[in-house]
């Protein structure tokens, strides 16, 4: 497999509790959530440098790749494009949600086997509501 390309759903809180903060600044989180239909798609194509193309100077897909890199210890190569239609600042997690559906792609894309509990764990490196989107 050379390619993926994925729907990206944003989220509605419908309750959400800030119940600790944590060493990384991150809070913990206590939330109560429903997928949308309004999604982002991401497409990953393996190639021999990164590119992200719709994306962010400080998006979390960058972010993502980067913490699945260093827990892999393997450079994860890939034209990445983005197409945004969950509005930035909105409250529907629609950058958490296309972080952790980095996760999920590059793990696959590259054969990487990290179990989701793994990739839960990496998720939290990334934000504190990214593990959602895994799941």
């Amino acid at each position: 497999m050379d390619k993926i390309s994925v729907r990206v759903p944003a989220k509605i809180n419908l309750a959400l509790d800030i119940v600790g903060k944590r060493d990384d600044g991150y809070h913990d989180l206590d939330m109560l959530n429903v997928r949308s239909s309004l999604s982002d798609r991401l497409t990953f194509e393996k190639t021999g440098s990164t590119l992200l193309l719709g994306g962010y100077k400080d998006d979390l897909v960058l972010k993502a790749q980067k913490v699945l890199e260093e827990e892999s210890g393997r450079f994860l190569p890939a034209r990445i494009t983005l197409e945004k239609y969950i509005p930035d600042g909105a409250g529907l997690g629609g950058g958490s949600a296309d972080a952790a559906q980095t996760l999920l792609s590059l793990n696959a894309l590259y054969d990487l086997g990290f179990s989701l509990d793994e990739l839960s764990r990496l998720a939290l490196k990334v934000g504190a509501d990214v593990p959602y989107g895994l799941r």
